[in-house]
């Protein structure tokens, strides 16, 4: 009989070793990024830190001073809902000459399924919409938004692919998204020899005019 329970006990503590070795692994090969069942591992918030690393090292304190602090954190408020950014309103960019305090036409934007440090995004603008499931982070009433995507322009009759960042962050309150600010931040450009049109580094910052992404009711 001891030597049954001795049998047990020994058995169970392999049995634990062999779980918290295998349950990591099992994590991480799950972990796929458009999936609904996305598990988002610790650390893996330093995605954000990919984007941010592309911005010249003689610009990161003029992007934070106008970008502010990016929230972070395990437990981000739910920000499911439509809400319209109006007005969309340009703040500051690294490239010359580019017209500030322009007014441009109202963003809406949908975040459902939020789950796993996860949302789903629709993000339409004038002339797009962008669709995907991206990170969310942040904690108490902030969170941060973030992904990548790549984009093809037409420009001179040439056809430039440019991947960029896009950085969303706010608060959320019952009217809706308080202080929001959006980020782009090119990342990596093909089909620009010699044109110059845009280079990795370049950053655009916007925000919502008025202070607040008001909560479209009945959506």
């Amino acid at each position: 009989m001891q030597f049954q329970n001795f049998t047990k006990r020994f058995l169970s503590r392999k049995m634990i070793k062999y779980i918290s070795f295998l349950l990591p692994l099992l994590l991480f090969f799950s972990c796929t990024k458009n999936d609904k069942d996305t598990i988002i591992l610790l650390g893996t918030e330093s995605y954000v830190d990919d984007i941010l690393d592309v911005i010249p090292d003689s610009l990161r304190n003029v992007f934070n001073t106008h970008f502010g602090e990016i929230p972070q954190g395990y437990v981000p408020p739910k920000v499911e809902g439509d809400f319209v950014v109006a007005p969309k309103q340009r703040c500051y960019s690294n490239v010359p000459n580019w017209p500030l305090g322009v007014v441009e036409p109202n963003m809406y934007l949908k975040f459902s399924n939020q789950h796993n440090s996860v949302v789903e995004i629709v993000l339409a603008e004038a002339t797009e919409t962008f669709t995907d499931t991206v990170f969310v982070v942040g904690y108490d009433d902030l969170f941060t938004v973030y992904y990548q995507e790549t984009k093809t322009l037409s420009v001179n009759e040439n056809e430039i692919t440019m991947k960029r960042g896009v950085i969303i962050k706010g608060e959320k309150n019952d009217e809706g998204l308080k202080n929001l600010y959006f980020a782009n931040i090119v990342m990596e450009v093909a089909g620009d020899e010699g044109n110059a049109v845009v280079s990795p580094g370049q950053f655009f910052i916007y925000k919502d005019g008025d202070g607040l992404a008001k909560k479209e009711e009945g959506k």
